[in-house]
């Protein structure tokens, strides 16, 4: 297959159960699981913050989830129970753009893009 035809399919699988290939026969998709979305709502300290991937997600997710459980240290949260611990958006129709603007605290992180260049030069 080319490239364009990679891609056709590709799309096709985003938006469908089922994908046709060049010769017309049908090929079975397997449903994904629903993605997560980076935007966490924490309403007991009024803060709701977006945290991508790849930008030290883990740790900034520990150091949240000790503020609404402040019994714990950090480092008790292991990598599967931290994201059941925040209370995060699952999907993006339950995202309620006037609750946003009204929130006191709001924060991304990011990663520096020099540091991305250095990575990627490493």
């Amino acid at each position: 297959m080319d490239f364009d035809e990679l891609r056709r399919i590709q799309l096709e699988v985003q938006n469908a159960s089922q994908v046709k290939n060049e010769s017309g026969s049908k090929m079975k998709v397997v449903e994904n699981k629903k993605q997560l979305f980076d935007l966490f709502d924490l309403k007991n300290i009024d803060l709701l913050t977006c945290l991508p991937p790849k930008t030290g997600t883990t740790n900034w997710q520990r150091y949240f989830a000790v503020l609404l459980h402040p019994e714990r240290e950090p480092e008790s949260f292991g990598i599967d129970e931290i994201f059941k611990v925040l209370p995060r958006y699952k999907e993006k129709n339950e995202i309620n753009q006037k609750k946003i603007h009204e929130v006191k605290m709001r924060m991304i992180n990011v990663r520096h893009p020099f540091a991305r260049l250095l990575f990627a030069w490493r």
